[in-house]
């Protein structure tokens, strides 16, 4: 949020999530939160990366249940979509 790019963004903070930060509030709302610094920023963030755990954790679990029961693909899948969606490449960390 501290980057410029985001004060005129009307996106949510991740348009994949469900989470009701990101469907009430844009990143340009959320910058000025963090501009003025606003406590709500900080609580609007909170929320979504209490959802956001929550459906890994969710997801998570019906990996591991169908492991349990013989489906080895699934949580091998969910291990890598994950590794490929959160591993920081060198461009992303210097931004």
């Amino acid at each position: 949020m501290r980057h410029a790019v985001f004060a005129t963004d009307p996106k949510p903070l991740d348009e994949t999530c469900g989470c009701e930060t990101c469907r009430t509030y844009s990143r340009m709302y959320l910058k000025h939160l963090f501009q003025t610094q606003e406590i709500l920023g900080l609580r609007l963030l909170s929320f979504h990366n209490l959802w956001f755990y929550g459906q890994l954790m969710a997801a998570i679990g019906r990996a591991i249940e169908k492991d349990a029961l013989g489906n080895h693909e699934e949580l091998k899948g969910l291990r890598e979509r994950l590794s490929r969606a959160y591993q920081p490449t060198l461009e992303e960390i210097n931004r």
